[in-house]
């Protein structure tokens, strides 16, 4: 086995009842981005081994896994694990944390919570925007990293929707998302140059 963890149709059912298949290879650092108001406490027991799937199955090349969650998992621990190599599986609801990693898979998202959250995420980088455009921001660097993370998270969840039979309205929806963003969406040639302009 080439990967460290191999999890195939693992399903976690309960009040969550969702099912994943990935794989995560040495030294990366993987984000399972849920949405805002699913418990991942379960689906992290299951992953980490100290409860089974009531499906499917999870293969491992040993223990060097760690298992992270939005409560044990600070950034500075997975940065951590970064510099050491590490392979990391953090469980998060938060777009920030997710898009620090390598890789992201969505988990239990339906199309609604994904357009629901792509809109919190546009008025948030709206804010950011404003604030470097006006020079309100105390710390620039700062601001424009928050800022690439997410339009790095909102570009990938409009592809993960774009990607879904869409009903008219959620079309609609998706599109105005994606006209927000092209409004929002900063390159990294510009935030360059803003940078430059700061050292």
């Amino acid at each position: 086995m080439d990967s460290l963890l191999e999890v195939e149709a693992v399903r976690v059912g309960g009040a969550l009842s969702i099912t994943l298949s990935f794989r995560l290879g040495r030294g990366e650092i993987l984000g399972l981005y849920f949405q805002r108001d699913v418990d991942c406490a379960r689906v992290l027991d299951v992953l980490a081994g100290r409860a089974a799937p009531d499906e499917g199955v999870i293969r491992r090349a040993g223990d060097a896994v760690a298992f992270l969650d939005d409560a044990d998992g600070t950034d500075a621990e997975v940065v951590a694990a970064r510099a050491k190599g590490e392979s990391v599986v953090l469980v998060t609801t938060q777009a920030d944390r997710a898009y620090r990693c390598d890789r992201v898979v969505f988990v239990g998202w339906t199309t609604d919570a994904l357009l629901d959250e792509l809109e919190r995420i546009c008025a948030s980088m709206r804010v950011l925007v404003d604030a470097v455009l006006t020079d309100e921001t105390p710390d620039l660097v700062a601001t424009i990293a928050r800022l690439r993370l997410l339009t790095r998270a909102s570009q990938a969840m409009l592809r993960e929707a774009s990607a879904r039979p869409l009903t008219r309205e959620a079309h609609a929806r998706a599109r105005a998302v994606a006209a927000e963003l092209t409004s929002v969406t900063v390159d990294d040639r510009l935030l360059a140059a803003l940078l430059r302009g700061v050292s």
